[in-house]
This record gives C-alpha cells, structure tokens and sequence, in this order.
C-alpha cells in the first residue's frame, strides 16, 4: 500500500481505490492499494507483492511459498537434510510507505496524530524544523518496518524449518528507504 497525499483543491482529489480517506488541514489523505505484482519470478510465484510492513502478512506469504517447496520435495529434505537456504533478490518491489497498522505499529510518536499528515503532502506544521523532524521519523520508521517486519519475519519464518537466509545486496540506482545492511 502507498500513501498519497495532495493539496485539496476546488474539485477535490481523486486517484484510483482508497483503502482509507481522510482531510486534515486541507489536505487528502488517501491510503491506496497500488496493486503492483512481484516480478522477477516464476510463474507459480508470481502474483501481488506483499505487504513488507506487517510480519503477519510476510508470515503467511514464507508460509505459502515454503510449503510448496516442502510439497515438492518432502518434509524430510528442508532444513537440515535438504534446501538448507532462501537466496532473497534485490529490491525490484519499488517503495512502500503505509501498512493497515502503520499508526499502531508506529515508533514515530507524531505519526499517531492526525495533525501532522499535511507534512506528507509538502505542508510544514509547527515550523520547518518541526516538519523535517516529523519526516525523519517517519522515513525512520518506514525503515524499521522493513527490517523487522519483513526481514525479521522472513529470518524467523526460515529458522522455524531449519533454513538460513541469504539476500542480495540492494542496487545503487534505486530509491530504498531502508538500510540494505541492517
């Protein structure tokens, strides 16, 4: 999911599904479902990209596409005896900016609070050093969610069955709001 912000004008605003709609300060909020599919993959793993901000929907993704492995080849030759590791590839998913419980999850204290939002869509509330605070915090914790929630998760998900985990390293020439090395 992404959050999109704008402006309001005269017409209001209006971009595709929102999942969540709000106004704060003259300013529309809208959470959308970009629905971008996961690409380069195979064709029976191919589908929408997960939610990487909420562990429970990495969970049950880890979960799906290790028990095909396990239906492939048996119980007895994952982990130990078997497919010991999952190489992860680079970051082809672009950005993710929001999740269902992004408030709730939050570490960023403000982002509980509805009266920073217009900072999303280019607005300073308070002052400008204010704003940019908020914005740190709220990259920061974009940033934490990626390494906990998803990669946390994954590791997780893979020692549950006895498998180690290898990823990629994150290209040069693409905008990632986490840190690739955490």
């Amino acid at each position: 999911m992404t959050l999109w912000t704008s402006l309001q004008n005269a017409t209001g605003w209006n971009a595709g599904l929102d999942t969540a709609r709000g106004r704060v300060g003259g300013a529309a909020v809208r959470i959308l479902a970009d629905r971008r599919e996961n690409s380069p993959a195979s064709a029976e793993a191919t589908g929408l990209e997960v939610d990487k901000l909420n562990h429970n929907y990495v969970k049950n993704y880890m979960d799906h596409y290790l028990d095909m492995y396990k239906d492939a080849v048996g119980a007895e030759f994952i982990g130990r005896r078997g497919i010991r590791y999952v190489i992860t590839d680079s970051w082809e998913a672009a950005n993710q900016n929001w999740t269902d419980d992004m408030v709730i999850s939050s570490r960023c204290g403000a982002l509980r609070s509805a009266a920073w939002m217009p900072v999303l869509a280019g607005r300073v509330v308070e002052s400008a050093e204010a704003s940019d605070r908020f914005l740190w915090d709220f990259r920061k914790t974009i940033a934490d969610l990626i390494a906990d929630e998803h990669y946390g998760q994954l590791e997780a998900s893979l020692k549950e069955r006895g498998m180690g985990h290898y990823g990629e390293s994150h290209e040069d020439h693409r905008a990632f709001v986490a840190d690739g090395m955490e």
